[in-house]
């Protein structure tokens, strides 16, 4: 059997998705969680525990692997400190290739974390690919605004009239497959975006259509938002405050071509999306 690939982050959106496909098309998996028996996994999948506050687990987990996927913290402003203890293993571990999930953005200095990040990779020479999509379609469902629109039919974000080309999560693990099951790593970082610009009143008029019912978008201001996210860690809440703001300033509209240069197709756009989940959006 061939060396695993190893999965970091395989209960999130993104990381499951990674593994479902690598399995699916006959890979050797080796799936990576900080409490890997919460795991819901293909039974060709095996786990493992790894945390990157923890390096002991990081040998046991890199062990014959054959390459990475890894993906930031969620909503941490300290990103790459907590990630250079694994970076480190492994550079030092010579594993052949990691691709790492960043953000669309994540090339500018002001996105802190994340672009430093990007550069203690280059920095330790290791080969890769990095990864920047960007704001997820999967945002409406099953993600965090989908309670809202199901019980409220609306939801609420601080982006004014502001578009983002929307990608879906299953085109990002497509994108993660390709790269990590390539003859070789690139050194490339690849913008990953939606075909199309869309502000949140097309979207909202998109899933009204399909699900057959009023559906809005209520832009809020910064208070209502950090209002709406209390609970959630402090500086959790102000990342999310200033990637709201770097929304608005249009840095999410622009579609790139990640996407085809990976796969050598369009990504999904966001009715096609849509259309196969519109019976969450219906009362």
């Amino acid at each position: 059997m061939s060396q695993p690939i190893l999965v970091i982050g395989a209960n999130g959106n993104v990381g499951g998705a990674v593994v479902t496909q690598l399995a699916d098309a006959g890979h050797a998996v080796r799936a990576a969680a900080r409490r890997p028996d919460s795991l819901d996994t293909p039974t060709s999948v095996s786990t493992i525990r790894l945390d990157y506050d923890d390096p002991a687990s990081f040998a046991p987990a890199l062990t014959d692997v054959q390459a990475v996927f890894a993906v930031a913290p969620p909503l941490d402003a300290h990103a790459d400190k907590r990630m250079r203890p694994f970076l480190e293993a492994i550079r030092d571990h010579g594993t052949p290739r990691l691709v790492l999930l960043t953000a669309i953005g994540a090339d500018d200095p002001d996105a802190g974390a994340l672009y430093r990040l990007e550069h203690i990779a280059a920095d330790f020479d290791i080969p890769r690919t990095v990864l920047r999509p960007n704001w997820f379609m999967d945002n409406f469902y099953p993600g965090y605004l989908y309670g809202t629109i199901k019980d409220q039919g609306a939801f609420y974000l601080p982006t004014d009239n502001a578009a983002s080309a929307l990608i879906a999560v299953d085109d990002i693990a497509a994108c993660a497959v390709a790269a990590l099951t390539a003859d070789t790593a690139d050194n490339r970082a690849y913008d990953l975006t939606g075909p199309e610009g869309l502000d949140h009143h097309q979207v909202a008029r998109t899933l009204s259509e399909l699900g057959g019912r009023n559906i809005r978008y209520v832009a809020v201001d910064e208070a209502a938002a950090r209002a709406g996210m209390e609970g959630m860690d402090e500086s959790a809440i102000d990342y999310m405050i200033d990637l709201y703001r770097r929304f608005r300033a249009g840095y999410a509209a622009e579609v790139k071509s990640g996407v085809r240069d990976l796969l050598g197709r369009d990504p999904i756009d966001f009715r096609t999306w849509a259309e196969a989940r519109a019976e969450a959006f219906q009362a």
